[in-house]
């Protein structure tokens, strides 16, 4: 299977201020099963269940970054602040809010 990329990579903290960078739904759906902190909550498995739509469609692969995000959220991970992903994140405040 090939590697569907996210347009842009999605970098957050973990621990003490190790930055983590999921670049693809692979990446994404590999943490979400492998080393989540918080395994059940409702944004958790909207994203999981969002990747494993992208790897069927890859055309979700741009619904399923910001499912991710929006669980980054809910789980209490810190953004790190880079251009790309405080863009990201503004997109993924807006797609919230016209969903």
């Amino acid at each position: 299977m090939s590697t569907i990329p996210f347009h842009h990579p999605v970098s957050f903290r973990l621990g003490k201020g190790r930055v983590v960078v999921v670049r693809s739904v692979q990446e994404a759906l590999d943490f979400l099963d492998n080393r989540w902190p918080e395994v059940g909550d409702d944004l958790y498995i909207a994203a999981r269940s969002a990747c494993l739509e992208a790897l069927m469609d890859p055309g979700k692969a741009k619904a399923a970054r910001y499912a991710f995000i929006d669980a980054l959220g809910e789980a209490g991970l810190e953004p790190a602040f880079e251009f790309g992903f405080m863009a990201a994140m503004a997109n993924s405040s807006r797609h919230r809010m016209s969903s």
